[in-house]
């Protein structure tokens, strides 16, 4: 029996507990080592503090309306430049190493807003991203209040998960 198999039996607090547990187990590098976001240039941004609102389907896909010029201004406020095309002597762009990211996510009630957006290492997206789901799921089942869940995000996303 493979532990998502496992994971299914459970009732549905055990469940939420064991996906939690299996989440940090599968950050596999110390915190020390994951990126949080510049505190001065990323502080948080949020939108709705209404759980029924960001728990209805679709609402994080329609409320993704980041602006190529909100896009720039997130990567400038990190200094990472666009870069220019080889053919106008130009460099190639750091932007593609990095995820835009935002710190509180839109599926938490997260704005569009360059308060909230920052230029999350590839590598580190996918880790977020199990978080914020997990997050989202304690949030529509009842089990964390959505203020808890966007005050944990924005603290610390690494530790999310863990209680305070």
């Amino acid at each position: 029996m493979t532990l998502l198999s496992a994971s299914v039996r459970l009732a549905p607090l055990a469940r939420t507990m064991f996906t939690a547990a299996l989440l940090a187990a599968m950050l596999s590098e110390p915190a020390s080592a994951l990126e949080l976001p510049n505190r001065l240039q990323t502080p948080g941004a949020i939108v709705t503090t209404d759980a029924a609102m960001v728990c209805a389907p679709g609402y994080a896909r329609n409320a993704r309306k980041v602006t190529p010029a909100l896009r720039n201004a997130a990567f400038n406020a990190y200094g990472i430049p666009r870069g220019r095309p080889a053919y106008r002597g130009g460099f190639p762009s750091r932007r593609r190493l990095y995820a835009l990211d935002h710190l509180v996510p839109l599926e938490l009630g997260g704005a569009n807003n360059v308060r909230n957006l920052w230029p999350q290492p590839r590598s580190e997206a996918k880790d977020k991203d199990r978080i914020e789901k997990a997050l989202h799921a304690a949030v529509c089942s009842g089990q964390l209040p959505l203020i808890d869940a966007q005050q944990r995000i924005e603290r610390d996303w690494v530790h999310a998960l863990t209680p305070p």
